[in-house]
């Protein structure tokens, strides 16, 4: 059995790469001078589409539409720092594979929220569609040290432990709507 991908084949339009996730993680760093968000989304692509990708001469187009694309779909949310909207802002994407296997790509998406901290009580709310989750997924918050969390609102499951929240949800879970942390600082 050849477990080699198969060769490269001169790229096709990748107007479809964009299938559902085996999984993602993202984590939330809160710092006194914004939030920086590392979201990872893992693939499986027996079609090697993402391998072929790479090899393209429409490589830096067809990631300029993921990062579009995503750009859009944060557009979509809201997001209060203390009461005040801030924009989620796509900083960059990446393409890699992990344990460097073509089959499994991974898209890096670093996405920052300009705020500032105060002093005591801050609160974070997000507002999404709800919708059925269509993978598993895991959401961890990183608060400055020594924070305190007060209170945590969301669909999801989550722990606190320190100065971090720990979300997690199943595929076939709902996620979205509403979702509230207040800590101290």
């Amino acid at each position: 059995m050849n477990d080699e991908p198969p060769p490269l084949e001169k790229a096709h339009n990748f107007d479809e790469i964009s299938e559902i996730p085996l999984n993602a993680e993202a984590d939330f760093y809160v710092s006194e001078n914004g939030i920086t968000e590392l979201l990872v989304y893992n693939y499986l692509d027996g079609e090697y589409v993402y391998q072929k990708l790479c090899a393209s001469e429409n490589y830096e187009t067809e990631m300029k539409k993921i990062k579009d694309n995503m750009q859009f779909y944060l557009d979509q949310d809201t997001v209060l720092v203390n009461y005040e909207e801030k924009r989620m802002k796509l900083s960059e994407v990446e393409l890699k594979f992990k344990d460097g296997l073509p089959e499994y790509p991974q898209l890096d998406f670093m996405i920052i929220i300009r705020c500032k901290l105060q002093e005591g009580n801050n609160v974070i709310e997000f507002y999404m569609e709800s919708e059925i989750a269509p993978y598993d997924f895991q959401i961890k918050y990183h608060f400055p040290h020594g924070s305190e969390i007060i209170e945590v609102e969301s669909l999801l499951s989550f722990k606190i432990i320190d100065n971090k929240i720990i979300m997690t949800a199943k595929k076939g879970d709902r996620v979205g709507g509403y979702e509230k942390i207040v800590f101290k600082v």
